[in-house]
């Protein structure tokens, strides 16, 4: 099975083609600064144009299937589910989709990490080695609690930084 060889690399932002005419051209400044935590550097790349649902009108397959991979490679490290059906899987990339489509892809594995350090409520057991839909839901919802601070206080510096910018201009 070709889709279970692949790695989280291939859900690098940087790695996608991004439209020219959309806000992805800061993405490569984002991904750059190294200052930036991974969690900054996601919500930002989600800010401009790297979501799951913006990537998602440039590229179906190949997305579908680098979540795919994700998803599985997660469900084997983080949940010990080595025994979750294919079906499963694909329903978890199509969940990921239409759910969190406002989530990077790398953001995915990021979830994982959060919730396996337990900073997150998300509760990563597998019953008989089986990945759900379910689990994957609680670790991207916990997620998406703390992502959604970070996000709101870069809005905000992006906004002083607007303001400050115009007053200079009228000034």
């Amino acid at each position: 099975m070709e889709k279970l060889h692949l790695t989280h690399a291939i859900l690098s932002v940087e790695q996608v083609d991004l439209p020219n005419d959309s806000p992805s051209s800061m993405l490569p400044a984002v991904l750059s600064n190294q200052s930036l935590t991974r969690l900054e550097k996601s919500c930002r790349s989600a800010m401009y144009g790297g979501s799951i649902r913006d990537l998602v009108q440039t590229s179906t397959v190949s997305l579908s299937t680098a979540l795919y991979a994700e998803i599985s490679d997660c469900a084997v490290q983080y949940c010990a589910a080595p025994n979750t059906p294919e079906k499963t899987i694909e329903e978890c990339a199509v969940f990921a989709i239409e759910k969190f489509g406002g989530l990077c892809p790398a953001e995915i594995r990021e979830a994982f990490r959060m919730a396996a350090a337990r900073e997150t409520a998300a509760d990563l057991n597998a019953y008989h080695g089986q990945f759900s839909v379910r689990i994957l839901g609680a670790v991207l919802s916990g997620y998406t609690e703390v992502r959604e601070q970070m996000y709101r206080k870069i809005r905000h510096e992006q906004f002083e930084q607007d303001l400050d910018a115009e007053n200079r201009e009228r000034a």
